[in-house]
């Protein structure tokens, strides 16, 4: 488990943040806009979350959520997206795009936000080894040697039960009139043909 938490907030209302500023494992850095925001991130400052607000100046928050996750290098950071009041499309669309976490500001801070936030780092670091893992499995291919004994072993036994199946071809022509056969047709209304 880290000692502190590096916490970046996107947004214009950082007296959301006054209770974790008492908290000796949290440090908050404040970015005023998108701009600032990814200044901060490029700039190799340690950040293990985001929290970023819905409606900022210039653009949404989810263009920065769309930002972070093209960047392979900040893929493991959580997101998580902050709402001055709940908004069920947004919500949803939240939702859709797998932001890590949603939050309204106009209620209190949620008990248990750091834990939460050491939850959702453990949980994306899994994620990415989990697909790392993923792509690069090995497709398994069949040796040359097993093909080649598939082939001979089927093609020996093709040739040895054809002389038979041909034995049994005969006799079901010689003592039939072959294998398919014709009707004649009855009348209708159940008549007699």
């Amino acid at each position: 488990m880290k000692t502190s938490l590096d916490i970046l907030y996107i947004g214009q209302n950082p007296a959301y943040f006054e209770p974790l500023k008492n908290n000796s494992a949290v440090s908050i850095s404040v970015a005023d806009s998108t701009i600032s925001g990814i200044n901060h991130l490029m700039s190799g400052k340690r950040t293990d979350a985001v929290f970023c607000d819905f409606g900022l100046s210039g653009a949404n928050g989810f263009y920065m959520y769309d930002w972070i996750r093209e960047q392979k290098k900040f893929n493991t950071i959580p997101f998580i997206l902050l709402s001055k009041e709940f908004r069920d499309e947004l919500y949803k669309t939240a939702y859709d795009k797998h932001v890590d976490d949603y939050y309204v500001t106009s209620q209190h801070m949620p008990l248990g936000l750091t834990e939460r936030i050491e939850f959702l780092c453990r949980f994306r670091q899994k994620s990415k080894k989990e697909a790392v893992t993923e792509t690069d499995s090995v497709v398994y291919k069949m040796p040359f040697s097993k093909r080649l004994f598939d082939i001979v072993v089927a093609s020996t036994i093709l040739l040895v039960l054809s002389p038979i199946l041909l034995l049994i071809l005969l006799a079901i022509r010689l003592e039939s009139k072959g294998i398919f056969t014709s009707s004649v047709p009855c009348a209708r209304a159940l008549m007699p043909c």
